[in-house]
């Protein structure tokens, strides 16, 4: 069975307050713990003149050794302190100086019209929009409403339109005669809108006989 003396518990209770202290001040309060001789170790005043001291005997001398407090100084735990909080202030006083608060004031009216704008205004203009030239022609001549293909000139491009198209030259076998007509049509135009526009093409030069 372990058995441990008045003396070594005390010292184990202040090697642990000292140890888990960050602070320091355990270790700047609290006495050392004692130093003991270890088993089959040297005396521990094996240095110490013994003739100028007098003892009984060994135990006397360890018994003495161990009420007898140790004088130890405190300066470099002190100063290792002081050094911390030194440092300390200085990080705070960085921190400080490095953040600047503006305060926020709204600038009168007057300065505020005397800016000008940022970016110019200028005048919405509307895109162009190109009609093909059978179109302007069927607005403008009455009489190709008789036309009964008119509904699919709007798919003939002009020469001049910037949108895609296709060029094609179409013959017509019944026609009268035999050249054939050249006919533009725009790329988004389907089949059936192409052939309805040769229809219209057709009617449109006078070929004969007429389409039904």
């Amino acid at each position: 069975m372990a058995y441990f003396s008045e003396d070594e518990l005390i010292d184990s209770i202040r090697h642990i307050f000292i140890a888990e202290d960050d602070t320091g001040v355990c270790e700047a309060t609290l006495l050392s713990p004692v130093k003991r001789q270890k088993p089959g170790g040297l005396p521990l005043n094996f240095r110490i003149d013994t003739a100028s001291l007098s003892f009984d005997g060994a135990d006397d001398s360890l018994d003495w050794l161990s009420s007898s407090p140790e004088i130890r100084a405190d300066g470099p735990s002190r100063m290792r302190t002081y050094t911390m909080k030194q440092m300390e202030l200085m990080q705070k006083a960085k921190k400080k100086s490095e953040l600047r608060s503006i305060p926020w004031k709204t600038p009168p009216a007057e300065l505020l019209r005397a800016v000008p704008p940022p970016f110019d205004q200028l005048p919405i203009v509307k895109p162009t929009t190109y009609e093909s030239v059978t179109s302007q022609l069927v607005a403008e001549s009455p009489l190709l409403i008789e036309n009964p293909f008119l509904e699919y000139a709007k798919f003939e491009a002009a020469r001049t339109d910037r949108m895609p198209s296709q060029s094609f030259l179409i013959f017509y076998p019944m026609s009268d005669e035999p050249s054939p007509i050249r006919v533009l049509v725009r790329s988004t135009a389907r089949v059936a809108d192409l052939i309805g526009l040769c229809c219209f093409k057709y009617a449109y030069v006078g070929r004969q006989p007429p389409l039904k």
